[in-house]
């Protein structure tokens, strides 16, 4: 117990020497460009971002050419979301364990579009009323209706996906306000300097 403690006392003073480096006008910016696609993401979940949509939808598809020799129809399937996320999170943790905060929260936050996009896509394989679900035509499978009938789990496919939805927006606000305190105690910490 004691070993986490000091884990997380080491892991809190890197985040205030951080936040005491960081210009707040890179913070303030960050922040607002991060509120901003979050309340997007979390008010109006089912409308398209043009330039995000776009990004996500590449690297998703992506993900399904590098599985495309694969014999697995699960893995061709799951390869696409697998890499969506997969991306984001290996920034995120790739620059948290670099000590760059601020960057490690942008990519978090943009985790948290990919899962929103995921969460919609999963409560649309029954339906399929998206435009992707529809490319290759009308007896062409969506990806999770071949995730979940492999698992047998189709008739939850709206509440799966809410779920997940739900969890992006929390991450997503989670990330704001990591960014958010970043902000104010690099202003508090400047403030405190001069007042001395």
């Amino acid at each position: 117990m004691n070993e986490i403690l000091n884990a997380l006392r080491t892991l809190l003073s890197k985040n205030l020497e951080y936040a005491q480096k960081v210009e707040p006008s890179s913070s303030f910016i960050v922040f607002c460009i991060m509120t901003a696609v979050s309340y997007i993401f979390i008010r109006y979940p089912y409308v398209q971002v043009p330039g995000i949509s776009d990004i996500n939808f590449f690297i998703h598809e992506f993900g399904h050419i590098l599985a495309m020799n694969s014999s697995s129809l699960l893995l061709l399937a799951s390869s696409g979301t697998i890499f969506e996320l997969l991306l984001p999170t290996i920034f995120t943790i790739y620059m948290f364990l670099r000590g760059r905060y601020l960057e490690s929260a942008f990519f978090l936050c943009w985790l948290g579009t990919n899962l929103s996009y995921v969460g919609i896509y999963m409560m649309d394989t029954i339906k399929r009323t998206m435009p992707m679900s529809q490319i290759f035509g009308p007896d062409s499978k969506h990806d999770w209706e071949v995730i979940f009938g492999h698992y047998g789990v189709t008739m939850y496919a709206i509440d799966i996906g809410d779920l997940v939805l739900r969890s992006s927006q929390l991450v997503m606000c989670f990330a704001c306000a990591y960014v958010g305190w970043l902000l104010l105690y690099g202003i508090y910490w400047r403030l405190k300097g001069k007042i001395k």
